[in-house]
């Protein structure tokens, strides 16, 4: 079962009032997925699942663009259209730091700790 998935996350979104706060950070993926393993270990379907596509955020003063990976580990319950999983979403690329007082360039390391879980509800 291949698909695609779109992830967009902007944290501590719900205690924004009138004006973004400069903490704010909004990214954005775009994953194509495969689904690699369907174990029978138990009742129900256990998946893992592997993928690759492209990662962008930012915030102010700071962006970044580049590669995102994902591996999902999950099980999807009997009789209930409802699946549980764990997710590591690693994403590597360039980071940009931009201002009145120039601008500097590097390695974004920050994506690499990028851990989940994750619960769908399946069509």
């Amino acid at each position: 079962m291949n698909r695609i998935s779109y992830t967009e996350t902007i944290p501590g979104f719900g205690k924004l009032k009138y004006k973004t706060p400069s903490w704010v950070t909004a990214d954005f993926s775009a994953l194509y997925m495969w689904r690699v393993l369907t174990p029978q270990w138990t009742p129900g379907e256990w998946f893992l699942d592997a993928g690759v596509g492209l990662n962008v955020g930012g915030r102010e003063n700071w962006a970044y663009v580049g590669a995102q990976g994902s591996v999902k580990l999950g099980y999807t319950f009997v009789g209930a259209p409802v699946s549980l999983a764990f997710d590591w979403s690693p994403a590597i690329g360039g980071g940009f730091l931009y201002g009145p007082g120039g601008s500097f360039s590097g390695f974004n390391d920050l994506g690499l700790a990028n851990f989940g879980i994750t619960a769908t509800y399946n069509f």
